[in-house]
C-alpha cells in the first residue's frame, strides 16, 4: 500500500508542535521553582502535575472527542481551544517566576490543564485519518517529528536561554501555534476521516468509566493486556530515565554532566529508528516485532550491572558536542552503544503499540481508547520514580535500578505474549488522497 508521504508529515506537525515545548519546561522550570527556596520534595511532586493533568483530563476529552459534530470536525475543536491556550500559559511561566511563586505555579497549571485538552485528540487522528496497513509507519513518522521538535527546543533553546530566560518559550509557543495552524489549514480533518473511525450515530456513547469497565468485561483481552504492557515496561524505564544520572555519578564515578549527556543518546537512536520501527512492525507484525524488541530492552538493561567503573577511568573527557571523545575507552563506546540500542528498542516499541491499541479496540472509539492510552502511561511516570527509588533505598545501590527496571520489562514482555488481536489489517485501496 503506497505511503502518502505528504500527509504523514503534515499530520506528524500535531506531534511535534506538542513536543515543542516540553523539553524546555522540563529543562528549566526546576531552576525556577528552586530559585524561590523550594525543596527538591516539593519541586518534584509540582513537575509531575502534568501527569495528574493527563491522567484526569485526556481519557476524557478523548472520549468527549469521539462525540463531538462541528463543521470542523472531531478533533480539530479541541486543538482550537487548547493550543492558544497552552501557548499563553508557556509564554506566561518565565515571566511569573520573576515576580511569585504563586503565579509561577498557576502558569505552570494553565499550561498543563490546556496541553491535555488537545494531546489525545490529536493523537487521534492517527487512528481517524490512516487504515490499519498504514498506522505503524504513520505512527512512525509522527514520533520521528516529536523527537526533532526535541532536539530543536535543547539545541535552540540553550541557546536562547542564555540570551534571556523569557526567549525559548515565547519562540516555542509561536512555533506550536505555527505549525498546529498548517495542520488545520492544509489536513480538512472531516474529508479525511475514515468510515470506520466513525462511531454510530445512533445510540450514546460510553463514557470513561463506562469504557473502563467494557475493557476489563471484554472476553477479548487484547486491549486490556496491551495497556497493562505499557504500563509495565514505562515504569521500568521511567524509573531509569529518574535515576541515571545518579547510577553514573554514584555507581560508575562519573560526573552529573557526563552521565546526563551519555542519556542522550537515547533519543538520538529514536531520531534514527523511528521510521525504520514502523516498517519492522508492518512486516514482522506489530506483536512479534515488540516482543522482540522488550527482549533485546530487557537484555541491554540487565547488561548495565556488569560495567565496571574502573573501566570508564578516561569517561571524563567525554563531551557529546566533540564526537572523538566518544570514543576515548572501548567501555565509553559500548555503553553509548547500549544507550542506543535501549534506545532504540524501545523506540520500535512506541512506534507501534498506539496502532496495535486501535486495531484492537471498538470502532468509533478511537479518542477515548487515545485517553486510555495516555493514562495508563501517565500512571507509569507517577509510579515508577518512586517505586525505583524505593528499591535503590532497600538495597543502598543505584545499581537496584537495572534489577528493578528490566523485571518490570520482562512483565510487560510476558503480558504482551498473552495478546492476540491488534495487528494490522489488510487494505483493499489506497487511502484517499489529501482534500
Amino acid at each position: 500500500m503506497r505511503m502518502p508521504w505528504r500527509k504523514t508529515f503534515l499530520l506528524g506537525l500535531g506531534f511535534f508542535g506538542i513536543s515543542l515545548l516540553w523539553p524546555l519546561y522540563d529543562s528549566y522550570v526546576p531552576i525556577f521553582l528552586r530559585a524561590f527556596g523550594l525543596s527538591n520534595v516539593v519541586v518534584g511532586f509540582l513537575m509531575t502535575l502534568d501527569n495528574y493533568a493527563n491522567l484526569f483530563i485526556q481519557p476524557w476529552v478523548g472520549q468527549r472527542s469521539d462525540r463531538t459534530r462541528t463543521r470542523w470536525g472531531r478533533r480539530y475543536p479541541y486543538i482550537l481551544l487548547g493550543a492558544p491556550i497552552a501557548a499563553v500559559g508557556g509564554m506566561l511561566i518565565p515571566l511569573a517566576a520573576r515576580h511569585a511563586l504563586p503565579l509561577l505555579v498557576g502558569a505552570m497549571v494553565v499550561m498543563n490543564v490546556a496541553m491535555a485538552l488537545f494531546r489525545s485528540p490529536t493523537v487521534a487522528l492517527l487512528g481517524d485519518v490512516f487504515p490499519s496497513a498504514l498506522r505503524s509507519r504513520a505512527n512512525g513518522v509522527i514520533n520521528f517529528m516529536g523527537l526533532l521538535a526535541g532536539v530543536i527546543a535543547f539545541l535552540g533553546g540553550g541557546a536562547l536561554y542564555r540570551m534571556n530566560p523569557a526567549y525559548p518559550f515565547w519562540a516555542a509557543a509561536l512555533m506550536m501555534l505555527g505549525v498546529l495552524s498548517l495542520l488545520i489549514a492544509f489536513v480538512r480533518e472531516r474529508a479525511q476521516l475514515r468510515p470506520e473511525a466513525t462511531p454510530p450515530s445512533a445510540g450514546p456513547q460510553p463514557g470513561v468509566v463506562a469504557t473502563l469497565r467494557a475493557l476489563v468485561a471484554n472476553p477479548d483481552r487484547s486491549a486490556l493486556l496491551i495497556l497493562s504492557a505499557l504500563l509495565a515496561w514505562s515504569i521500568g524505564f521511567t524509573a531509569i530515565q529518574a535515576f541515571f544520572t545518579l547510577y553514573g555519578k554514584q555507581e560508575l564515578g562519573l560526573n552529573e554532566s557526563t552521565a546526563s549527556q551519555l542519556l542522550s543518546f537515547y533519543p538520538l537512536a529514536g531520531l534514527i529508528f523511528a521510521i525504520p520501527g514502523g516498517y519492522l512492525g508492518t512486516y514482522l507484525g506489530r506483536r512479534r516485532t515488540m516482543l522482540l524488541c522488550l527482549m533485546v530492552l530487557g537484555g541491554l538493561l540487565i547488561a548495565f550491572l556488569f560495567i565496571s567503573p574502573t573501566a570508564l577511568s578516561e569517561a571524563q573527557t567525554f563531551n557529546l558536542l566533540t564526537p572523538a571523545t566518544w570514543f576515548a575507552s572501548p567501555t565509553i563506546r559500548l555503553l553509548i552503544l547500549m544507550l542506543m540500542g535501549a534506545g532504540a528498542a524501545l523506540t520500535v516499541i512506541t512506534v507501534n503499540v498506539l496502532p496495535m491499541l486501535f486495531d484492537a479496540v471498538p470502532g468509533g472509539q478511537i479518542g477515548s481508547y487515545t485517553g486510555l492510552y495516555y493514562l495508563f502511561g501517565s500512571l507509569a511516570s507517577i509510579m515508577g520514580p518512586p517505586l525505583g527509588g524505593l528499591a535503590v533505598d532497600l538495597t543502598g545501590s543505584y545499581r537496584t535500578i537495572f534489577v528493578f527496571a528490566p523485571l518490570f520489562v520482562f512483565t510487560g514482555l510476558l503480558l504482551m505474549w498473552r495478546v492476540r488481536g491488534g495487528e494490522a489489517r489488510p487494505a483493499a485501496a489506497e487511502i484517499p488522497a489529501l482534500a
